[in-house]
């Protein structure tokens, strides 16, 4: 082949190429893609058809819902059954109570079975009051033995004893034995008021006398007149004191009005004067053994203080005062030893 065939078959190649060109540009790329599927179902090898798809299946129709029809008509409807007693809701579930259980709801047997539950349930509790009562009245047996008031208290117990431990005893019966046990209470409260009492009177009759024996000692009478200590303050709480024994000891006193005399007698508590006038005492005495200025003076200052407190009737601060005084002398005693 010459050269001007070569160009020539070039040229044609050229001219044909730029033709292809401008006809994809013109139909927007459909010949270059009908060239690409033709050569690939060239390449492919031949198949079978794919089948034509199921036909759709026919499914059937719902029967048609047969008509409700109204038994009874609206104004004619049956009214609900009532709720049982303790409940606020019909949905709620029944909860009867023995105080709101209505007879008649149920049939006699369930009636009969609740009955008899409820008083086992009363008598139980009975009992169990009943025994407490007996246990604090035994207590008070050996102070009130020959009272004529206590032994009618012992046998309103017993009597209402025997009528909650009988089975054949009815509901009835055993709700006005427990109202009775209410009042049994308050009074078994005047016994044992009574006896509370009597053991004041015991445990302060003494401290009285201790009192009036330790405020005339001559020791006292010294060291009041040293360093101006009022005995008079203690000769009147003594007194009050007495006064106060002698009212509870009155058979006509109210149970209430001698548990506020206990109340006050135990609040001032008179062993606190005697236990101040020893405190003061042995201040005294170790202020009069004292050789040194600073410690005298010290001593002396504690006094002072001690007796304006005890002089206004506050025996509590004077123990008090004494106490820190008494608490300071440890260390230099501590230093006097080494």
């Amino acid at each position: 082949m010459n050269g001007k065939s070569i160009i020539a078959n070039f040229s044609l190649i050229l001219i044909l190429a730029f033709a292809v060109e401008g006809l994809d540009a013109a139909t927007g790329g459909e010949v270059y893609i009908a060239s690409l599927e033709k050569l690939a179902q060239a390449s492919l090898p031949e198949s079978s058809p794919l089948p034509p798809p199921p036909e759709a299946v026919q499914l059937p129709m719902e029967s048609p819902q047969p008509e409700l029809k109204r038994i009874f008509p609206l104004d004619q409807m049956p009214n609900p059954v009532p709720p049982f007693p303790g409940q606020t809701d019909f949905n709620q579930e029944p909860k009867p109570d023995f105080k709101t259980f209505q007879p008649g709801l149920f049939d006699e047997e369930m009636e009969r079975k609740f009955d008899e539950a409820r008083k086992n349930q009363m008598a139980a509790q009975a009992r169990s009051d009943i025994a407490r009562l007996m246990r604090e009245t035994n207590r008070l047996k050996k102070a009130f033995r020959g009272n004529a008031l206590f032994d009618e208290l012992l046998a309103k117990i017993n009597g209402i004893k025997d009528i909650v431990n009988n089975p054949a005893s009815e509901i009835d019966a055993i709700e006005e034995a427990m109202s009775e046990t209410k009042d049994l209470w308050q009074e078994l409260g005047s016994f044992q008021t009574i006896a509370e009492a009597q053991r004041v009177i015991k445990e302060y009759a003494s401290v009285s006398k201790r009192l009036k024996k330790v405020i005339e000692a001559k020791a006292t009478i010294t060291m009041s007149e040293k360093i101006g200590l009022n005995l008079e303050t203690a000769r009147q709480k003594v007194l009050e004191l007495d006064s106060r024994l002698n009212s509870l000891s009155s058979s006509q006193l109210d149970p209430e009005d001698a548990r506020e005399i206990i109340e006050s007698i135990r609040e001032e508590n008179p062993r606190d004067i005697e236990q101040t006038i020893y405190r003061m005492r042995e201040v005294y005495n170790y202020m009069r053994r004292l050789r040194n200025a600073n410690q005298k003076s010290s001593a002396e200052q504690t006094i002072k203080q001690a007796a304006e407190a005890f002089n206004g009737g506050d025996f509590h601060e004077t123990l008090e005062t004494i106490g820190a005084f008494f608490r300071n002398l440890q260390p230099q005693k501590t230093s006097a030893k080494q």
